[in-house]
């Protein structure tokens, strides 16, 4: 059988009509795997971004561990030095309580002498006041003075005289000192001649 014609041309027709409709979808076919290789693919990037992302993770975990166990030692040193330091500060404040102490003792030591050094001190002032006083009442003034240096120049003027009349006094008992020997050997003869 024979094909009509017009079955022929519409045959013909269809099939030349849809060879672009073959061709679109040989295209649209090969798309479509290419679209599944991408999404194969893009599954495949997608599952080693969420390991990678795991890793990531994982490694940030741990690394936010470490820094918490290295805070936490850092903290620990830090208590330990802080305590160690409290400790030192406390045992230099109990020092520093002693020195004090000491010192205090020290100065009140030192306070005590002093005040026992100017009690005497005060006490010998007193008594040199007194002395001054005492002084100034007994001590001779240039009236005073004057008087006794006319008293000594008198003295002097007495003694000159004196000497003076001394010289004269030796010579008068010189010559009675003679006279008084000779009367003696005068006496002593009569007393051998006329004895008793």
């Amino acid at each position: 059988m024979k094909k009509p014609k017009k079955e022929y041309q519409v045959q013909k027709l269809n099939q030349k009509s849809l060879t672009p409709y073959k061709e679109l979808s040989a295209s649209i076919h090969s798309l479509d795997q290419k679209v599944n290789n991408l999404s194969d693919q893009i599954d495949l990037l997608d599952r080693k971004v969420d390991d990678n992302f795991k890793k990531l993770s994982d490694r940030i975990d741990s690394l936010d561990q470490k820094v918490d166990d290295n805070f936490k030692k850092l903290s620990d040193r830090i208590d330990s030095v802080h305590n160690e330091l409290d400790q030192k500060i406390d045992a230099l404040d109990r020092k520093i309580d002693s020195v004090h102490d000491e010192l205090n003792q020290k100065i009140d030591s030192v306070h005590d002498k002093l005040n026992q050094k100017i009690e005497k001190v005060a006490i010998e002032v007193v008594h040199l006041k007194e002395e001054v006083k005492f002084i100034k009442e007994t001590m001779l003034n240039k009236e005073d003075g004057q008087k006794i240096i006319e008293h000594i120049d008198e003295f002097a003027r007495r003694v000159e005289t004196y000497d003076g009349k001394t010289v004269v006094q030796d010579k008068r008992l010189l010559y009675l000192e003679n006279h008084f020997i000779d009367h003696e050997k005068r006496i002593q003869k009569i007393e051998t001649i006329f004895p008793k």
